[in-house]
């Protein structure tokens, strides 16, 4: 798991029901898949039933997956072991996708990838068949590439979307030798390779898919993966850190001073309430669903611990709205950092100094330090007032600042300047709902069991 750290978990209890490795179970690798996916389904949706977080059943999923996998690529070596003379034969199973950062939900898809050295051999396809047609069989939706390490590193430079993929690889079985080769062409030669292109199609595909999911938090249907807000707008941000700030999660920023402790927890509480809500959508549709129509959410505010009732369903949604605004701006706070342009060389816009410690440069305004907020709690309001009339945006570093000097406004809310910085946003002749939203989003969400 990389979008958050992975829980301490107690493993489904399927995953000791699969048979010892023979060489035998291939023909029926079919029937084992099958019956041994149903008995961790339903022992997941107990778990859910139960009130499990959706952190937990995502870890315990993967991992019973994980052993299947590992299962059925063992039980295919040994089978054509017992048929043929191997002789330095190599394979690595390699997850890919959602499969690969460990964040399988009930019916979540599964990419493979099967690696070999050079070229693809009987036993490799050996090991592709058997793994594919018993998760097939399940049930799964498996999407699968067999390559070799040249391959992978060829079509990563000329395809953006495979490089994407391989960002998000994980050894699973097989050749650890083979897979520790791979990731080092990958990461030396894949990960940082055209960053500036990388970024421009990662940024255009979110803005293509925001148009196209819903451009808002606040949908009254949210997409829970493709929205603003959604899952997806993490992946963006991740794939973006681990090509600019050659990380593997989002903990890594903490240690580099990209990001804040806090902002991380605040992450995984919101994706522990994200998750769970994605399990039960799942279960309730048997089948991948991620949009939450009003007939879903009448279902599962009950099955969430909310009231059955309609102010149930309103206190669910506001519960989801929360955590999905912390994941929109965690999310831009990444991408924001990534696409940070390096310090001019030669002439840098000017500053211009529009209050004592805030200043405009370029199209971005800034606030020196805590120091402003703390003489003045109303300034917490002002810049939101100062950006709107000067048509800028504000810095990563001071919407991080914002966060952290809230408590020094509650205890001055009532005062003139507050109220007035406040008419100034409504007043004003544009980008008040921009700036409204931009207001809410620094909004600290409660950190309470997914109640709003």
């Amino acid at each position: 798991m990389v979008l958050a750290r992975t829980p301490v978990f107690t493993p489904l209890a399927a995953v000791t029901t699969l048979p010892a490795v023979t060489g035998e179970a291939a023909k029926r690798a079919g029937q084992i898949a099958r019956d041994y996916l149903a008995r961790a389904h339903a022992e997941l949706r107990a778990r859910q039933d139960a009130g499990e977080g959706g952190l937990v059943l995502v870890a315990a999923y993967t991992d019973a997956v994980d052993h299947l996998v590992r299962f059925l690529s063992a039980e295919a070596a040994a089978s054509y072991a017992s048929r043929y003379a191997r002789i330095n034969q190599r394979c690595a199973v390699v997850g890919l996708g959602g499969y690969g950062r460990g964040e399988l939900n009930p019916a979540s898809d599964i990419d493979l990838l099967f690696l070999y050295p050079w070229k693809v051999n009987p036993y490799v396809e050996t090991i592709a068949e058997v793994i594919l047609y018993a998760l097939w069989d399940a049930g799964l939706t498996v999407g699968h590439a067999l390559r070799n390490i040249r391959e992978c590193g060829r079509l990563a430079a000329r395809d953006l979307k495979v490089k994407t993929a391989l960002l998000d690889a994980r050894y699973l079985d097989g050749d650890e030798v083979l897979y520790a080769e791979f990731e080092g062409k990958m990461f030396e030669e894949v990960w940082g390779q055209n960053p500036t292109a990388f970024f421009k199609e990662k940024l255009a595909e979110n803005t293509e898919r925001h148009a196209r999911a819903g451009d808002s938090v606040y949908l009254l249907q949210p997409q829970l993966k493709e929205g603003q807000g959604g899952l997806r707008d993490l992946h963006t941000a991740l794939w973006m850190a681990k090509v600019k700030f050659k990380v593997r999660s989002f903990r890594e920023l903490v240690t580099l001073g990209q990001i804040a402790e806090r902002d991380v927890l605040e992450l995984e509480e919101a994706l522990d309430f994200l998750w769970r809500i994605r399990n039960a959508l799942h279960q309730a549709s048997d089948r991948h669903q991620d949009l939450l129509t009003f007939e879903l959410q009448e279902r599962l505010a009950p099955a969430l611990g909310f009231a059955d009732e309609r102010d149930g369903v309103e206190a669910f949604m506001r519960a989801y709205y929360s955590r999905a605004a912390v994941v929109n701006r965690f999310s831009e706070a990444v991408i924001a950092r990534c696409v940070q342009a390096e310090p001019y060389r030669r002439s840098a816009p000017t500053v211009r100094v529009i209050r004592p410690g805030i200043r405009v440069q370029g199209r971005t305004l800034s606030v020196v330090n805590g120091g402003v907020f703390e003489r003045d709690p109303a300034a917490v309001v002002q810049v939101f007032a100062e950006a709107q009339r000067h048509g800028v945006t504000l810095a990563p570093a001071t919407r991080e600042l914002i966060r952290e000097c809230l408590p020094l406004l509650a205890a001055h809310r009532e005062r003139p300047a507050v109220g007035a910085a406040f008419l100034d946003i409504l007043r004003a002749k544009g980008h008040v709902d921009e700036t409204l939203f931009e207001t809410h989003l620094h909004r600290r969400p409660p950190l309470a069991d997914g109640r709003a």
